[in-house]
């Protein structure tokens, strides 16, 4: 997300950020018109991870030049790599890769657009959305990234895209555009409400945390809310029950009377008073600062064995 001429410009990238987090999206909001400064972080893993992607990208480009498809690339140094776009479209390569697609605000990178024999306003072809990932299982940011890449294509060509594809080292993968366009068309209202009016958000951890910029500070103001994901084993469901019993923070958790006086709506007692104790540990250990724990004896071990099962 970032602003240009008083305007907000958008990425697939926004779109499913918004869905794993909207603190995420307001974050980039106030960084976009200049009241944060983004934070650029390095993390090795990640950045191992796209050169991966990058190289499998590369090796199906050769791949596909190999079975002698004619291919035109779009530089992303390029200052009219939109109308480039179109023009290569019109022209009926079999490929254009790196296409760069734009409609009204929303602007990104397709990793290719390959022909197919449907006839549009373009001639006898029309195109199709592929993108390629590491991940076995398309995640749903990646469905949102290719359906409104479909969308825009759309506009582009006169006529809906049939199916869009992602390429995997396993495989290739089919989407009908029309299951899930309704989708994108909804996720973007809902997107395009949060950003045009004032929001009040939480950095709740949620598992974009691995990979988001953000997370080292929103991260630290959990650390000064004392938040309840701090209790080892602590999930959500287990702290959306304590917080209906005004049970906000790690302290309060270790200082539940007991028996626990409440009974949860979901789940058994016994998951609260585990919790209940491994917070009251944790709790011990920072005022004692050092490391404080308790050896459960072997009946307890056996109990809890059973329990599992």
């Amino acid at each position: 997300m970032k602003k240009e001429n008083k305007q907000f410009i958008f990425s697939p990238t926004d779109l499913s950020g918004f869905i794993n987090c909207k603190h995420l999206t307001h974050l980039n909001k106030l960084a976009a018109e200049g009241a944060i400064k983004k934070p650029i972080r390095k993390n090795r893993v990640t950045e191992m991870l796209q050169q991966r992607g990058i190289d499998f990208e590369n090796a199906f480009l050769l791949s596909l030049e190999a079975e002698g498809k004619s291919i035109i690339r779009i530089s992303q140094e390029d200052t009219d790599a939109f109308n480039n776009t179109v023009m290569a479209m019109r022209s009926g390569v079999d490929i254009v890769y790196q296409a760069r697609l734009e409609q009204d605000n929303w602007k990104g990178w397709s990793d290719f657009l390959i022909k197919t024999n449907k006839p549009s306003n373009l001639g006898d072809w029309s195109y199709e959305v592929m993108d390629t990932k590491l991940a076995t299982e398309t995640k749903a940011g990646t469905i949102l990234q290719i359906a409104l890449y479909s969308q825009i294509v759309a506009e582009i060509q006169g006529l809906m895209p049939e199916q869009m594809h992602v390429q995997t080292p396993e495989g290739h993968l089919e989407y009908r555009v029309d299951d899930f366009i309704a989708f994108v068309r909804h996720t973007k209202s809902k997107f395009l409400s949060f950003v045009q009016t004032p929001q009040n958000t939480y950095p709740e951890p949620v598992s974009h945390c691995d990979v988001c910029n953000w997370w080292e500070e929103c991260n630290s103001i959990r650390r000064a809310d004392d938040h309840l994901s701090f209790i080892a084993g602590m999930g959500n469901a287990q702290m959306k029950e304590v917080r209906t019993h005004n049970v906000n923070t790690l302290e309060a958790m270790a200082e539940l009377p007991l028996p626990l006086p409440f009974q949860p709506s979901r789940g058994n007692v016994e998951t609260y008073f585990k919790l209940r104790e491994q917070a009251r540990l944790q709790n011990e250990s920072r005022l004692q600062n050092r490391p404080v724990y308790e050896i459960l004896s072997p009946l307890n071990k056996i109990k809890i064995t059973f329990q599992l099962i």
